[in-house]
């Protein structure tokens, strides 16, 4: 939903659910209690309640999301800038608006590595109010 959003072409090709070389990529791993890049996240109570949320996910092509694998953010930002973290990855900036935008506002450091933009995002497209999810997630950390 949100990646239709990121694009002005109104004629967006649909992304088809059945492709398999289309993944959910997790920014935090699931697995982020075996990797000392997250190690942060090992005290933080409600952790396990956003793994799978919307705002830890994003989009990439599988080579990019076994690039990606559980690596700490700086890898995973080599993934999906275009840059190989394993030999057979295919080279090229992914091509999914909404991981792009995660790489351009690293750069910019724009979000200060926070994934508060996810909420704004989801507030604008579905026209809700979010306030309350965001100021309890940043009264955690």
């Amino acid at each position: 939903m949100i990646e239709y959003n990121q694009s002005d072409d109104s004629n967006l090709n649909f992304l088809p659910v059945w492709d398999r070389n289309i993944h959910s990529e997790h920014i935090i791993p699931r697995a982020y209690i075996d990797k000392e890049e997250w190690s942060k996240f090992r005290e933080d109570d409600e952790i396990d309640d956003w793994i799978n949320k919307g705002a830890n996910l994003t989009l990439l092509s599988g080579a990019k999301n076994i690039s990606a694998s559980n690596e700490g953010f700086d890898k995973k930002l080599i993934a999906f800038n275009g840059k190989r973290n394993y030999s057979k990855e295919k080279k090229g900036l992914t091509s999914f608006q909404i991981t792009q935008k995660i790489v351009s506002n690293d750069h910019s450091k724009k979000h200060n590595r926070e994934w508060n933009w996810f909420c704004l995002e989801v507030e604008k497209l579905l026209e809700i109010d979010l306030t309350e999810i965001k100021e309890k997630k940043g009264s955690s950390e």
